[in-house]
């Protein structure tokens, strides 16, 4: 009975059957929290139904869809006679929607949806522009949080910024094309903003923010105790204007108030940051993108050399010569940590480079990340990599949105010191790695797949006569999510042993009828997580999965009648 229900999540699998089940708008009077996902389908479009009937939603999840809005104009149902949507949302997070072109339209009348939030969190959402138009407000606001939105160049315009007077924190993170925080229109000429109520603000990893407000009015900020500014290498400047910060006393540039600087004011800490960095001798992280790289190494510095960078991160390699690593890495020679972001290449380390620069990238970086790149088929050359060029210290490697990667590594590589292997929104990918890759994984102990719609096993086997066991001897943490063709983790005869593994989550696996056709020894497992944080266990770690996929069936069996 739906009108009992508090939490619903709604998928394209499952929407008809719900709507099947609705009799009266009183049906979701008691629904609190809504997660909607998975409508991936070109044009699909927001079932907007749910706010005009669940008037006392308080949460809203969005995530892993197509929609190009969220909300529409109200003014158009009350033309036409309509319900109204009267939902007052609380909290609101959209999550991995990169067609994405607003969240609402300019002068639209969507009041209260947007107007009561208290939290809301737009992460990895690359087509928006901007936050929302200047029409929205949010004067109940108390958190923001915008990670890995990398088509936004401005976060929200002055009107918008006026409103904010109970806002308490700001995260702004990984937004590679952001130039400011506030941007005024032609027709706002406010001379003076004030954000009565702000305590926190982080601007962490935005390479060309020039400046948190480009206006010339005048910022107040009568509570702000905590600054933090990271990896931000072109903000010279916090304001045009005058700030007022009386209780600030610092600028940290790093978590935990590592490392923090004060010149007084904020305008001056922000600009003497910035001269520090033209000095890149002192660095220890930096942030390049593919023009950037090239005048360094075109300019022919050899002699200035940064000794104590040790994580790099380059981003928006379009246009770029790409088989300049080895040179990149004379110039960096301590860099230990490496991330590339929003590339055009289908090799990250190519044929060219393959005898000096693999040798030095296995023999010095231990933790790579991949973001974004479209076109990207390889990591490495792999018809080149011999054991000495291998990652044999790689510690941490990280894959997110690569659709053209098919596996991690498709040669028989050694990940021999590998401790943490996360890949996620990875379309294209139909297996994780070997049989003969997963049994050098020696040291691996977090293991993470999300959102891959493709694949099939995490472990394909290679060998169809080989019977040796496969030992994953540190794997504490194993995370399956969002896996919609996932038949099993290993769909072959190995024996399976994991002697340290305590912790499985499986969720959104709707195929996934067996862990393993072979045995599996798991002495220390006692509990499978699925599906809104419960616990299931039957036993034994097949068992308990072939129980949970045939409880699945009975349920959607039972929604089909």
């Amino acid at each position: 009975v739906l009108g009992n229900l508090k939490v619903l999540g709604v998928n394209n699998n499952n929407v008809e059957v719900i709507l099947q089940s609705m009799y009266s708008q009183d049906q979701y009077d008691k629904l609190e929290h809504l997660s909607v996902s998975l409508f991936e389908s070109e044009g699909t479009t927001f079932p907007h139904w749910f706010l005009e009937n669940a008037q006392n939603l308080e949460k809203l999840i969005v995530e892993w869809s197509s929609f190009v809005e969220i909300f529409h104009d109200q003014s158009i149902g009350i033309e036409k006679g309509q319900v109204t949507i009267s939902t007052r949302l609380k909290d609101l997070t959209l999550n991995q929607l990169h067609d994405l072109d607003h969240i609402c339209k300019e002068g639209l009348q969507i009041d209260p949806v947007l107007q009561h939030l208290e939290q809301l969190a737009v992460v990895h959402c690359s087509s928006l522009v901007n936050l929302v138009p200047s029409s929205v407000t949010f004067a109940y606001l108390r958190h923001l949080e915008v990670a890995n939105c990398n088509g936004m160049i401005n976060l929200i315009t002055c009107l918008t910024a006026k409103s904010l007077v109970n806002l308490a924190t700001m995260k702004i993170e990984s937004c590679n094309l952001l130039q400011d925080i506030m941007n005024a229109n032609e027709n706002e000429k406010d001379k003076e903003i004030v954000f009565s109520s702000l305590e926190t603000l982080e601007l962490v990893s935005l390479p060309r923010l020039r400046s948190f407000c480009s206006c010339k009015c005048s910022l107040l900020f009568p509570l702000l105790e905590n600054v933090l500014v990271k990896e931000c290498p072109r903000m010279e400047i916090f304001s045009t204007g005058d700030t007022s910060t009386p209780d600030l006393q610092q600028v940290q540039i790093e978590e935990n108030n590592k490392q923090n600087f004060w010149e007084g004011d904020l305008n001056g800490t922000i600009n003497k940051l910035f001269e520090d960095k033209l000095n890149r001798n002192s660095l220890e992280q930096l942030a390049l993108n593919g023009k950037d790289a090239m005048m360094i190494l075109n300019d022919h510095m050899e002699e200035a050399k940064f000794p104590k960078v040790e994580t790099l991160r380059m981003q928006c390699l379009y246009d770029t010569q790409l088989t300049w690593w080895n040179d990149l890495l004379e110039i960096f020679p301590n860099v230990v940590g490496l991330q590339v972001r929003q590339s055009s290449m289908q090799t990250l380390f190519p044929v060219e480079e393959s005898a000096h620069c693999s040798t030095r990238i296995a023999q010095q970086v231990r933790k790579l990340e991949l973001f974004e790149m479209e076109h990207l088929k390889h990591i490495w050359h792999e018809e080149s990599l011999a054991d000495q060029l291998a990652p044999q210290n790689l510690e941490s490697l990280g894959i997110s949105a690569c659709p053209n990667m098919v596996s991690v590594v498709s040669s028989s590589v050694s990940f021999q010191s590998l401790k943490e292997l996360y890949v996620e929104n990875c379309k294209g990918m139909t297996h994780l790695i070997t049989s003969s890759i997963a049994k050098s994984l020696m040291q691996l102990e977090k293991l993470i797949v999300r959102n891959c719609e493709m694949i099939k096993d995490v472990v394909n086997v290679d060998d169809e006569e080989a019977d040796e066991d496969i030992i994953f001897e540190n794997l504490e943490y194993l995370e399956l999510s969002t896996l919609i063709s996932l038949r099993s983790f290993c769909y072959g005869k190995h024996a399976l042993i994991f002697p340290s593994l305590i912790w499985f989550i499986v969720k959104a696996c709707p195929q996934m009828e067996v862990f393993s056709p072979g045995s599996i020894i798991a002495p220390y497992l006692r509990t499978v997580e699925v599906e809104n944080q419960r616990k299931q266990w039957k036993g034994d770690l097949n068992i308990t999965i072939e129980q949970l996929f045939k409880d699945n069936q009975v349920v959607s069996h039972s929604n089909k009648n």
